[in-house]
């Protein structure tokens, strides 16, 4: 027995508030259900590929804030740069410059109107930690590998390098680092950086791991590259309200 539209419409919607999932992917959402719900104002793409399911009476910068981060999630690649900063200082609130380490794509998109998604492609090595978000695992780099990659683009007093300075660091950690291929520079300023905040016993940490993995310490001074910085309706008699099933 054939089964219509709207019933397949209305099984969909009631399956994503039992599942409690209104992010999906294109290929998650059968055409004829989709087409349906982009019509009704139901389904909103802040980005192509991916789409929110919503309310026809909501606002997408509204939907948008409330499943940012669901919608990352269905980004493939390793969170750096800003996001992850802010992540390890308590707050992604008002980040709008997501940067996402992949192999091999290297371009820029928008996420909505305020979020600016940016894909490097890098192949040095990196640690990374899984987190959690709003109930949703992300990828995220670590704290020590985001600095050693990135340290001319962190100022050195910031909030960033606050906390930094607040974290035990073990001569078996820096020898993983070594052991994985992350560049003596980064291993090196790191060092330098504790000894400008005065943990001189971190720093030797450092230095030792160092030599006795029999690399030369770097004591170049690191140069910042801180810059100042309308669709048609369905016919009438095809139209339900579905509002109060979401």
């Amino acid at each position: 027995m054939r089964i219509s539209v709207v019933d397949q419409v209305k099984e969909f919607l009631k399956m994503s508030k039992v599942k409690n999932c209104y992010v999906y992917s294109s290929n998650e959402i059968k055409a004829t259900i989709k087409n349906y719900l982009v019509s009704q104002k139901m389904l909103y793409s802040p980005i192509r590929g991916i789409y929110i399911l919503k309310k026809s009476s909501q606002f997408e910068s509204e939907i948008l804030d409330k499943f940012k981060i669901q919608v990352i999630w269905k980004l493939w690649g390793v969170l750096s740069g800003d996001f992850a900063i802010w992540y390890y200082l308590w707050d992604v609130s008002n980040v709008y410059n997501v940067k996402m380490i992949t192999q091999n794509k290297c371009f820029q998109s928008q996420l909505g109107d305020k979020t600016k998604l940016i894909y490097i492609a890098s192949k040095v090595p990196r640690i990374t930690e899984k987190i959690n978000i709003d109930e949703t695992d992300l990828i995220i780099e670590n704290p020590f590998s985001l600095y050693i990659n990135d340290y001319k683009n962190i100022p050195e007093n910031s909030e960033f390098i606050r906390y930094l300075m607040s974290l035990d660091i073990e001569s078996s950690f820096v020898l993983e680092l070594i052991n994985k291929w992350f560049k003596t520079s980064g291993i090196s300023k790191l060092a330098q950086l504790y000894k400008n905040n005065w943990f001189i016993g971190k720093q030797r940490t450092i230095l030792s791991a160092l030599r006795e993995s029999g690399k030369q310490v770097d004591y170049r001074k690191a140069k910042s590259q801180i810059k100042e910085t309308n669709k048609k309706q369905p016919a009438q008699s095809f139209y339900e309200d579905l509002d109060n099933l979401i």
